[in-house]
Order: C-alpha cells, then sequence, then structure tokens
C-alpha cells in the first residue's frame, strides 16, 4: 500500500484506471451525509500564491518548474513571461491535469455551482470545467496578470483577479462558492495547511475542495497528515494513487506523477 492514504483502494466504475483511497470519513463533522469519491477526467493549472525563498533557475529551458521555487516574486515573472506561450507547451507535454481534475469535480458537484479557480493561469482549467458540463458562476485568481489576460480570451470566467496565496486570507466573502478548484499550483506553496484551511472558508458547507499536488511532494511534505489535522473543517477526504502529469516533460516523464485530493468541507 503507497504511503498516500490507508485502507483499500476501491475500483473506480466511471474511470477504472483511476483509483481511489478514502482516507476519512468524519460522520461528526459531516452529520451523516455520504458522498462517494468518483473519478473522471480533467486538465487545469495555475500558479497563485507562494512563500519563502527558494529560488528558479535557468527560466529558458524550464528546468526551473521541477525544482518549484517558494518566491511569490519570482514565479509571478516567470509565469508572465511564459503566459504566451504557455498553453503550447503544456501541450506538447501532455499535461493532463486540469481536465481531470475538471471531470472528478464535476461527478461530485452540480452543474450550476459557484466555482472558484485558484491559480487559473492562462484558463486551462476554466476551459476545462466548461467542458466538463459546469455552467455556473466561474471566478479565477492567480499571481500573473499576463496570465490573467490570457485566461480572459477563454471568455469563461465571470471574474478574474490577481492575488497571492501568500497573503492570507484572501479578499474573498465566506462561504462564497460551492466549491474550490486548485490545480498545478500546491508546487509553490509550503504552508499546504494554511492555504486549504483558507479553501475550507471560501467554501459554504457540503461544497467540495478539489486539488492536485505533485507525488514527490506529497510524500516530501507529509500530505497524508496534513489531511488529518484538518478534521475540524473538513469531513470526506479521498486521494487517487499517482497518476500520469507531465509525460512528455523529459525532467518530469513517468518518474514524478500527480495525486488528486477531493475534500468535503463541513
Amino acid at each position: 500500500m503507497p504511503d498516500f492514504a490507508p485502507g483499500p483502494a476501491p475500483q473506480n466504475s466511471i474511470f477504472p484506471e483511476f483509483v481511489c483511497y478514502p482516507i476519512r470519513r468524519n460522520r461528526q463533522r459531516r452529520r451523516g451525509r455520504r458522498t462517494p469519491f468518483r473519478t473522471q477526467g480533467a486538465v487545469s493549472d495555475g500558479t497563485a500564491g507562494l512563500k519563502g525563498d527558494r529560488t528558479m533557475q535557468d527560466t529558458g529551458d524550464h528546468d526551473w518548474l521541477k525544482q518549484g521555487s517558494t518566491s511569490s516574486a519570482e514565479v509571478g515573472e516567470i509565469y508572465d513571461n511564459w503566459a504566451a506561450e504557455y498553453e503550447e507547451t503544456l501541450a506538447q507535454w501532455d499535461y493532463r491535469a486540469p481536465v481531470q481534475a475538471a471531470a472528478l469535480l464535476r461527478a461530485e458537484v452540480p452543474a450550476g455551482a459557484a466555482l472558484l479557480d485558484v491559480g487559473c493561469g492562462t484558463g486551462l482549467t476554466g476551459a476545462a470545467l466548461r467542458a466538463a458540463g459546469f455552467t455556473g458562476p466561474l471566478d479565477g485568481i492567480d499571481l500573473s496578470p499576463a496570465s490573467l489576460r490570457e485566461a480572459e480570451k477563454h471568455g469563461v470566467y465571470r471574474r478574474l483577479t490577481a492575488m497571492d496565496l501568500q497573503t492570507l486570507p484572501l479578499p474573498l466573502a465566506d462561504g462564497a462558492y460551492q466549491a474550490v478548484i486548485c490545480v498545478g499550483v500546491l508546487t509553490y506553496i509550503p504552508d499546504g495547511e494554511g492555504v486549504l484551511r483558507e479553501f475550507a472558508r471560501l467554501v459554504a458547507p457540503g461544497g467540495r475542495i478539489m486539488i492536485t499536488q505533485r507525488e514527490d511532494l506529497y510524500r516530501e511534505r507529509g500530505y497524508a497528515a496534513l489531511f488529518g489535522a484538518l478534521a475540524d473543517v473538513v469531513g470526506d477526504i479521498a486521494v487517487t494513487g499517482p497518476l500520469p502529469y507531465l509525460p512528455d516533460n523529459p525532467d518530469f516523464g513517468a518518474e514524478i506523477g500527480v495525486v488528486y485530493a477531493m475534500m468535503t468541507v463541513s
């Protein structure tokens, strides 16, 4: 059993290649509600908010992507410079996370739900959410103004706003959304618990939080234990095993996969 979650690994009936590990059902906080975690497909992106002083180097060949900076200023600048070519580059790398995450969320959340795309980047996740069948209000936030300008071209967002996950709380109302989705962002966020608690604040009770994390960082940053520390704000939690992330990127390939996690807000 990998260290992603304890317990058996039930086979998913919709996408059999996605194996889900139920981490916890907090029946006290959930008051008897019970919603299984089902998997589908998705593709998203994002770069909102970082902290610390690690630096990225050699931006020309994207070596820094694997290293992962924790400097908001660095990441914002790099994604600003990358914004115009970002989607073309990610397509060449067979980036799958936005489409897979959007479909996972759609399996649990009504089509008309109000959604927040955290780290929306150039809008790959927003486009994937619409393609998955979401029709309700969709807001996007990101660290990179240039990426937000690209995201606007998709025509899928109600509002697009520059925000930094390093500065919490975010200037958004409690319970304003029925779901938060955050894809390809937590690589840059050392304080995973703080950010997930902020997501829970923004989601109405019974709503969902959908996140991704790189397989290597999921282990290194102790996400299985981190989920346990969130028992006061989330109930059901389930994760997938590692799945392909950037299979055609030479620095990632089959070496580094991605983990999807779904949380139900208490």
